[in-house]
Formats: C-alpha cells, structure tokens, sequence
C-alpha cells in the first residue's frame, strides 16, 4: 500500500537541487527565505526519513508541512492531493491550526467528539481535508477513525503524519512510579502503549515529530515510548532559543 508518491523531477534530484527547489517554494509562497532547518527538514521528509525536529518556540515549523505538502503532485486542476495527519494534545490547538490553514487556503479540520458525524468521515476518507487534527485518544481509541485512517482509499492520500508537541507522548503513555530513588515506567493508559505501533503502520508516508524543548533524555524516552532505532528516524535541531527575546 502506498500513499502520495513523490514526483520525478523531486525523486531523481540530487541534495543541491532539491534544497534549492524548497527554497524557492518558500520564497515564492512566503516571500521570504526558508531558514536552513527549514530546507533540511523538508528535504529529509522528501527522502522518506522519519524525522524530530527540535526547534524553538516561532521558529516556523508550520511553514514545513505546507512547504512539503505544495511540493507533491496536485490533481488536473492544480489541487492539492494529499493529506497531512497531525496529532496534537488538546483541542484547542486544532481548532487554532485550523483556522489559520484556511486562511492560508488549505482544507482543514480539527476532529474532534462534536464534529466526528459520518459525514465528516467520509469527506476525510476522501481527502477533503488537507491538513486532519485529532487528539492521540481519537487516534488509538476511536474504532470508526481507525478503519478510515487504515483504509485504502485513506493510505492512497496519506501524505505525512506529525505529532506535534512530541513530549506529550512521554505524557500520554508513560509515567513514573516506584519509589524515591528507583523510577520505573509503566503504561499510564493502556491504548496509548501502541501508539508507536500504530504510528508507524502506514504507506509509505513519512512520520515527523515537532518539540520545541527536549533535553536528551527526554528524547530518548520519546523513541523508546514510539519503538524508533536510530536508524529509523533523524534527529534535527535549531537554537532553542529565540534570541530576539531579551532579560532586561
């Protein structure tokens, strides 16, 4: 089963010429020049590695799903074809992510128990929806998604899938017991041990991971919670800090 494929002229690019491409989706859409994190990571994303990007607070990580998005191939009548699954830790941000996509003029909706009708499954089996929000609950636990998210006429139109805020998914399915000094992880909520699993049970889709902090270790609980080897996925970093904030 496979999803979106990657053009041609993306496919057979060597690394120069497909960073310059994305630089110059960028700059065409935004007016204004990818940052270089920004062009790695969407190159990597296009070379089919599973990525986490570790970049601060306003560095732009929306700006790398719709550049990587753009840069597939569109329907007849120059439409956007495929479809960006991003899993976020409350509502509330969807709803944000939403709004702010079709002012962008993307399709996009926030999924969430006040809006799952038939009809929205059906327009998200069918890719009406660019860019799907939902929370990690609705993810594992929602028997109906699940069959459309598995589907094949759904996997054709899978594009990427992005957990965003990716430290929640220490939160969602590990927490700490035992005693003072001895720290031991059990699943907090059963449904959520396979997140990983399901994760990472798609086409041929990438899967990319957003965090604006991560201290090492935190990282590492992250990969272990999801079953990624480092060979399964790169690890790409900013500053994180945004230095035109300034302690007077």
């Amino acid at each position: 089963m496979t999803g979106i494929q990657v053009g041609v002229k993306i496919k057979n690019s060597g690394n120069d010429e497909l960073n310059n491409m994305i630089k110059l989706e960028a700059l065409e859409r935004y007016n204004q020049e990818a940052k270089p994190l920004q062009v790695n990571t969407v190159a990597n994303l296009f070379q089919g590695r599973n990525t986490f990007l570790l970049a601060a607070t306003g560095f732009g990580k929306s700006r790398i799903t719709e550049i990587y998005l753009n840069m597939l191939p569109k329907d007849r009548h120059r439409s956007t074809l495929g479809v960006v699954v991003v899993l976020i830790p409350l509502d509330s941000l969807g709803s944000n992510q939403v709004d702010k996509k079709v002012v962008a003029g993307y399709t996009a909706i926030n999924l969430t128990k006040a809006n799952f009708t038939n009809e929205a499954c059906l327009d998200i089996r069918d890719g009406v929806y660019n860019f799907v929000y939902l929370s990690p609950e609705m993810f594992l636990d929602n028997k109906t998604f699940s069959n459309i998210y598995f589907s094949p006429n759904f996997q054709s139109k899978l594009a990427l899938v992005v957990v965003d805020e990716a430290h929640m998914i220490y939160l969602w399915g590990l927490v700490e017991g035992g005693q003072k000094n001895i720290k031991t992880m059990y699943c907090a909520t059963p449904g959520f041990c396979s997140l990983g699993g399901q994760l990472l049970t798609k086409n041929n889709a990438p899967l990319l991971l957003m965090l604006a902090t991560g201290r090492p270790g935190a990282i590492a609980k992250i990969k272990k919670n999801l079953k990624l080897l480092d060979t399964h996925i790169d690890i790409l970093r900013s500053e994180l800090t945004r230095p035109e904030i300034r302690i007077i």
